[in-house]
């Protein structure tokens, strides 16, 4: 037997009954009776310390020798045997008993084929088919193994989550018995694909899965003629992701649109602005400029608004350093507004400009743009010069003759009184009224434009105002002042007002309170204290005024209805009301239609 196993090939053992080795050949074909007889099968069995694969060792009677010897038949037994040499090989055995003529047991024979290289190989590829399984396992994709027709013949589910069936209700299966039919047609229509050309197939779709609507792409590729590997992995936080980022294109692309068609807006709501508007940035750069901006301080087009084509000065001529014209200033994170500006261009034109900025900052308070606005005023500036240059003739050239009308009047009126001259007294009286009146109208014409033009100046001095409602009184024709009464609380302090102003107040009023009431009706004047200001109110029993014309009445030249043909342009309570607001009070009327009217002022204390 050691000569046998020296060479185990297809070597051949045989053995009598008594278990003594009769022959051992390596390459014998057949029992032959004239070998030399050997030592007993147990101890060569001994010698060779025969054992099982996994290493336990075989007594004798528990060899394939040794079982044939009692009568059993071996197949492909695998034992361990130790080589000479003092290697292990692996051997698979094929053992049965001998028989004589009747049956009878009279020996067994073993062949032996040495196997230990491919046992080795077998082992080796078990234990990587092991390791790639256990990767497999540990991706996160599932592995099938398909026939051409889309059986599922293997399975291996890295994330057994994401099947849509039990491996053991898939293999075995065609896709189309397994899959939703729109997934189905696009497997079997890869998986032919792939088979015929040999390329790699990738197709995605989507399956109802328990934790809700999971997306799949599966990669397929071609083993065999008959077989696939499809490649599966979940896909479906990419497709969100995907759907998320075409949602948001989605929605950039409209607020794109939307800041797009906003900004044409805004460019041509610019370009129609008569005001210059001018945006920069924290630097300063010019992000956004209207032409009216350019044109405001001269310009042309390509000229910067810098210290080589403009200079800048305040009104009064005081020159004004670059570092302090608005664009810098917004760099600095100031703002103001309506400060008067005279820019004078390189070519010698001279602008009067309005600007005001607004400054842009962030949540931490830093400056991240600014505006800048601007108006010509040049045309304004001339037309109030030429206003004021008509005022000052209304005032002193119309003013003027009024006086020595006035003067003339007077000594008339005195000379004619002294001659008991009545009738030609009373149209001297008429003369001295219409003059009077005009003299009014002149000096209500001036204060309205000056106060339009934020000229209006106050001489403010403390006033009691029941003294000055008495001069007001006293400025009256004797016959109408008759009618009226006055009532003065002695707890009003005085006010500083400027007393020719407000005395025209009280006039307009009372003039008013008696034009538009019955001539012997009453007329009363009130001066009191309530809530820190002094009230002067004027009363009448006239014909009254209509609620919904009521906030119409000290509008510029409006009339109300109820004054039918009584004289008047309209100008009184406007002038009142703007000689009340200059001195920070404020103005209102109560009345009703048949039962009279109250105007009444208020100035702080």
């Amino acid at each position: 037997m050691g000569t046998a196993l020296a060479r185990i090939a297809e070597g051949v053992v045989v053995a009598d009954s008594a278990g003594g080795v009769v022959f051992a050949h390596a390459k014998g074909r057949t029992y032959q009776a004239e070998a030399t007889p050997g030592p007993p099968a147990e101890e060569e069995a001994d010698r060779l310390g025969l054992s099982t694969l996994d290493g336990r060792p075989l007594a004798f009677a528990e060899t394939p020798l040794g079982l044939a010897l009692r009568g059993r038949s071996i197949v492909d037994a695998l034992i361990r045997a130790r080589r000479p040499d003092g290697t292990d090989a692996v051997v698979r055995t094929c053992a049965a008993p001998i028989r004589d003529a009747v049956g009878r047991p009279i020996g067994a024979y073993a062949m032996l084929h040495d196997v230990t290289e491919a046992h080795r190989a077998e082992a080796a590829l078990r234990e990587s088919a092991a390791h790639l399984q256990a990767i497999f396992r540990a991706q996160p994709d599932l592995y099938f193994q398909l026939g051409a027709d889309g059986t599922y013949l293997a399975c291996i589910p890295g994330r057994a989550a994401d099947l849509f069936a039990a491996p053991e209700h898939l293999l075995g299966r065609r896709v189309r018995d397994v899959l939703p039919a729109p997934a189905a047609r696009l497997f079997e229509d890869a998986i032919g694909e792939a088979i015929r050309t040999g390329e790699v197939r990738t197709i995605e779709y989507p399956l109802p899965l328990p934790q809700g609507e999971q997306h799949f792409e599966a990669r397929i590729v071609s083993l065999s003629e008959r077989e696939v590997v499809a490649v599966v992995r979940n896909v479906t936080e990419r497709v969100r992701a995907a759907e998320a980022l075409r949602r948001v294109a989605a929605a950039e692309s409209t607020a794109r649109r939307a800041a797009e068609e906003r900004e044409g807006q805004l460019r041509a709501i610019l370009a129609a602005l008569r005001e210059g508007v001018t945006v920069v940035d924290r630097r300063g750069a010019v992000i956004l400029r209207n032409r009216a901006a350019c044109e405001a301080v001269g310009l042309r087009d390509g000229e910067a608004p810098g210290p080589e084509n403009l200079s800048v000065a305040r009104p009064g001529g005081e020159p004004v350093p670059p570092a302090q014209w608005p664009i810098e200033r917004i760099r600095r994170g100031e703002e103001f507004e309506d400060e008067e500006l005279v820019v004078t261009h390189r070519d010698g034109t001279t602008r009067r400009v309005v600007t005001g900025a607004r400054v842009v900052r962030d949540e931490t308070g830093e400056t991240v743009a600014g505006i800048v606005v601007s108006r010509d005023v040049t045309e304004l500036r001339r037309l109030e010069q030429s206003r004021e240059d008509l005022l000052r003739t209304v005032s002193h050239d119309l003013r003027t003759p009024l006086s020595v009308v006035l003067g003339s009047a007077n000594a008339l009126a005195r000379q004619l009184e002294a001659g008991s001259l009545v009738r030609e007294g009373e149209q001297v009286a008429r003369i001295t009224r219409s003059a009077r009146r005009m003299a009014s109208l002149i000096s209500d014409l001036v204060d309205s434009a000056r106060y339009d033009a934020g000229r209006l100046e106050l001489r403010r001095v403390p006033t009691h105002l029941g003294r000055l409602v008495e001069a007001a009184l006293r400025s009256l024709p004797a016959g109408p002042s008759g009618r009226v009464r006055v009532v003065a609380s002695e707890d009003v302090p005085p006010v500083q007002v400027d007393p020719a102003r407000l005395e025209r107040v009280i006039v307009n009023l009372l003039t008013n309170a008696l034009k538009y009431s019955p001539p012997d009706a009453p007329v009363e004047v009130r001066v009191s204290r309530a809530d820190g200001e002094a009230v002067v109110s004027v009363s009448d029993r006239g014909v009254g005024v209509p609620p919904e014309e009521l906030p119409r009445l000290f509008e510029r030249y409006y009339r109300a209805r109820s004054a039918g043909r009584t004289e008047g342009i309209g100008l009184g309570l406007y002038i009142a009301r703007q000689l009340v607001l200059a001195h920070g009070g404020r103005i209102w009327a109560e009345s009703r239609v048949g039962a009279g009217s109250t105007f009444a002022f208020a100035l702080p204390i």
